[in-house]
């Protein structure tokens, strides 16, 4: 079972995750208000999509697997499909 709401600090920085397998895998819910309700001031989505680039290869350059999914893959059924190659390749499977 995945942790939730992991804290993993990156470069000076705090990054929560939004599930966590055994500080190999991250997982990531990508819905649709990520971008648009989590803005700072006056930032733009494009900078505010970039600015989660960014954070996802920081957590990629400690060596994480990160795997994404959002509501079309949550709503078919997807999401083990799309996690489960992750865990297998980090030996969690």
């Amino acid at each position: 079972m995945p942790l939730l709401q992991q804290e993993v600090q990156v470069q000076g920085r705090v990054y929560y995750s939004d599930f966590e397998w055994d500080r190999l895998v991250i997982g990531e819910f990508d819905g649709q208000g990520k971008h648009l309700n989590n803005r700072r001031p006056g930032e733009r989505i494009a900078d505010a999509v970039m600015r989660e680039k960014e954070r996802e290869n920081a957590l990629r350059d400690l060596g994480f697997g990160v795997v994404r999914w959002d509501w079309p893959v949550l709503e078919a059924g997807g999401v083990l499909d799309r996690v489960a190659p992750h865990l297998n390749r980090a030996g969690l499977l």
